[in-house]
C-alpha cells in the first residue's frame, strides 16, 4: 500500500499518531541511531555498503521531508484562504445540502487534490529510486494498480474516520471527543485484526512455508517460547522487489509471522530462525496490543486539544478574537477539516520522536528475545548484516534522523548487543 501511505496517513489524522506501532515486528524497517555503540563498522560492512545505504537512506529523509512539506502546504492554503469554503458552498449545492454527502464530496475533492500533488514523490520514491538501487522487481503497470488500489483503500479507510469525527461533532457537540476516541479504539482495533486477511492479500500472496524441515524448528522454537506460531506465512515479495523483511501482524485469530521469500532465499535457516525468534518476541512482549493501548491514550490527548482550538476559534470567529481568521463558524462545517488536519499534523509531529522512542524499545526487547530463545549470537549478527545490506540501511545514520525518524535501533547497535551478550556467555 506504499502508494498511498502519505496520503493515508495525513487524512487518517489519528493514525499519525499511532501507525508505526501496527506494523511494530518489520525487522528491517529503516533503522538508525546515533551509533553510540563501539563497534567498528568496517568489522562487518565495506566502505562502499557503508555509502550506498546513507546514499538510499538520505534520498528516503528528502522524500519523506518534501511529502510533509507538499501535505502541510496544501493544508495551509485550504486553512489560509478562502479555498475551503468557496469548496464548502459547491459541495453543499451538489449534496443538495446533506450534511453525510457534503463532507464525503469535500474529503474526496480534497484527498483528490492532495493525491496528485504527492504522485510524482510517490512515483520516485516507490518505483524510480527502488529501480535505480536495483529493489524493484515489478513492472510499471503493476506499480500503478498498486497505487490505484492503495489510494481507493486509503480513501475508504480515512472516510469512515473523517465522516465519523464529524458526525461525533454534530451530535454530541459536549463530548465528542470522548465518543470519537472510543470509535477510534474500535476501528484501529478492527483494522489491526482484518488487515492481514482482508487488506494484505489484495497486493501479495502468502503462502505456508514449504520446508517442512525449517517449518518445523521454527514451530518448536515458538512453543518452547509458549506460543503457538502455526500460522508462518511466506509472502510473495519477490514479484516486487528485492527487499528482504519480516513482521508480526493481526490480533487473536489472525496473528501471524510472516517471511518475505526473499528472506528465506537469502539466509541460512539458523538465520531464519534467529529473525522469527525476534517476531515471537513481539508477540511475548504483546507489542501490538500495547501500541493499539497507547495510540489510544494518545488519540484522546489529542482529540481532547483539537477541541479546545476549535472552541476557541469558534469562539474568536463569532466575537471577533484573535482566532477569528480563521473563520470557524461550525465545528462540524466540512470547511473545518483542513485546520483539524493542520492541528493533528501538528500534534503528530511533536508526538513523533517519543513515539519512535517507544518502538525502539519494544525493537530491543524482542532482539533481546531473540538471543536468548536461539542462544546464537553469532547467527543474529550475520542475519542482521544481511538484512542491512540486503535493503541499503543507514550504517551510520545522522543522530538527528535517529531521534525524530527513525522506529528501529541501528544495524550496528543491534550487532553491539549481540556482541555483548555472546561476552556474557563466555564468561557464564
Amino acid at each position: 500500500m506504499s502508494g498511498s501511505i502519505a496520503v493515508f496517513v495525513l487524512l487518517g489524522p489519528l493514525i499519525f499518531l499511532s501507525l508505526p506501532f501496527f506494523n511494530s515486528a518489520g525487522i528491517t524497517q529503516k533503522t538508525g541511531s546515533a551509533c553510540a555503540s563501539e563497534v567498528n563498522p568496517e568489522k562487518y560492512f565495506t566502505q562502499e555498503q557503508i555509502n550506498r545505504g546513507r546514499s538510499y537512506q538520505r534520498e528516503g529523509h528528502i522524500i519523506y521531508a518534501a511529502n510533509c512539506a507538499v501535505s502541510l502546504l496544501v493544508i495551509i492554503v485550504f486553512v489560509f484562504t478562502n479555498l475551503s469554503r468557496k469548496l464548502e458552498a459547491r459541495v453543499a449545492r451538489i449534496s443538495k445540502n446533506s450534511f453525510t454527502l457534503s463532507i464525503l464530496l469535500y474529503f474526496l475533492i480534497f484527498y483528490l487534490i492532495l493525491s496528485a500533488l504527492l504522485l510524482p514523490l510517490s512515483f520516485y520514491s516507490s518505483y524510480i529510486r527502488e529501480k535505480n538501487y536495483g529493489f524493484a522487481t515489478l513492472s510499471l503497470s503493476r506499480w500503478f494498480a498498486d497505487y490505484a488500489k492503495s489510494l481507493v483503500i486509503g480513501f475508504i479507510l480515512s472516510s469512515i474516520l473523517v465522516v465519523g469525527l464529524f458526525s461525533a461533532i454534530k451530535k454530541f457537540p459536549r463530548i465528542w471527543h470522548i465518543i470519537a476516541c472510543a470509535a477510534f479504539t474500535v476501528f484501529i482495533t478492527l483494522m489491526v485484526f482484518i488487515v492481514p486477511v482482508v487488506i494484505d492479500p489484495l497486493f501479495h500472496r502468502f503462502t505456508p512455508l514449504a520446508d517442512a524441515n525449517l517449518r518445523s524448528e521454527l514451530v518448536s522454537l515458538a512453543k518452547s517460547a509458549g506460543i503457538d506460531a502455526r500460522e508462518v506465512l511466506v509472502m510473495d515479495a519477490s514479484s516486487r522487489t528485492t527487499h528482504t523483511n519480516a513482521y508480526f501482524t493481526g490480533l487473536s485469530s489472525t496473528k501471524r509471522i510472516v517471511l518475505y521469500d526473499t528472506l528465506i532465499a537469502a539466509h541460512s535457516p539458523s538465520e531464519v530462525k534467529v529473525i522469527l525468534a525476534h517476531e515471537i518476541g513481539h508477540w511475548k512482549y504483546l507489542h501490538i496490543l500495547k501500541g493499539i493501548l497507547i495510540a489510544c491514550a494518545c488519540a484522546f490527548v489529542a482529540l481532547t486539544i483539537l477541541r479546545l482550538v476549535l472552541l476557541r476559534a469558534k469562539s474568536d470567529y463569532e466575537r471577533g478574537g484573535l482566532l477569528r481568521f480563521l473563520g470557524v463558524s461550525e465545528l462540524h462545517a466540512p470547511s473545518t477539516l483542513p485546520l483539524i488536519l493542520l492541528i493533528l499534523f501538528i500534534l503528530g509531529a511533536i508526538w513523533l520522536p517519543a513515539q519512535n522512542a517507544i518502538s525502539r524499545h519494544f525493537e530491543h526487547q524482542a532482539d533481546r528475545e531473540s538471543l536468548i530463545l536461539t542462544d546464537d549470537p553469532q547467527s543474529f549478527i550475520s542475519a542482521q548484516v544481511k538484512l542491512a545490506v540486503d535493503n541499503a540501511s543507514d550504517i551510520v545514520p545522522p543522530a538527528a534522523a535517529y531521534y525524530f525518524l527513525y522506529s528501529h535501533p541501528s544495524v550496528m547497535d543491534r550487532i553491539a548487543a549481540a556482541e555483548d551478550f555472546a561476552e556474557r556467555q563466555k564468561k557464564e
